[in-house]
């Protein structure tokens, strides 16, 4: 059974991740949303579903398994807040 996934972050890392998860049928998981303080809309046909404080009910509402971190320059207190608000 496919994990319902998140991805924070909707640049280039999060496009190449995407990428990585779709391309690769080991990887078992159904991303149902991008996560980004800057950017809206969709990222190749993913919705950017919120912004970083959004990501409690956007976790509990999609019912999400597991979420990837794909902002590579992100400092250690952006990496804590997302966790938290995990």
């Amino acid at each position: 059974m496919k994990k319902h996934g998140l991805i924070i972050g909707a640049g280039i890392a999060g496009k190449i991740l995407l990428d990585e998860l779709r391309q690769n049928a080991s990887h078992q998981y159904d991303i149902e949303g991008f996560v980004d303080d800057s950017v809206t809309g969709t990222v190749q046909g993913i919705p950017v579903v919120g912004t970083i404080r959004d990501i409690p009910p956007i976790v509990q509402k999609q019912t999400i398994d597991i979420v990837f971190i794909a902002i590579p320059s992100a400092q250690g207190s952006l990496i804590r807040t997302i966790i938290n608000q995990c």
